[in-house]
């Protein structure tokens, strides 16, 4: 089941946005890391994103996964 929603993936990636390869997807998204920080005094949590690739962005533009870097 895995292997047919990454192969579906790759084609609406492909029919969508630009060619790429599973084993890019699969490295792109990856790439794709939120550190949670946690203030000790205050207990509040927050969220620091990491710096995305253009690929990453626009996979994740296509399916309204928000992401903003600050």
């Amino acid at each position: 089941m895995a292997l047919s929603i990454m192969r579906f993936a790759e084609y609406e990636i492909a029919l969508r946005y630009k060619k790429l390869s599973l084993a890019e997807i699969r490295y792109h998204l990856k790439k794709v890391q939120t550190s949670i920080l946690k203030d000790n005094s205050t207990g509040k949590l927050y969220a620091l994103p990491s710096k995305i690739t253009e690929h990453a962005y626009k996979i994740l533009k296509l399916y309204d996964i928000k992401f903003k870097v600050i």
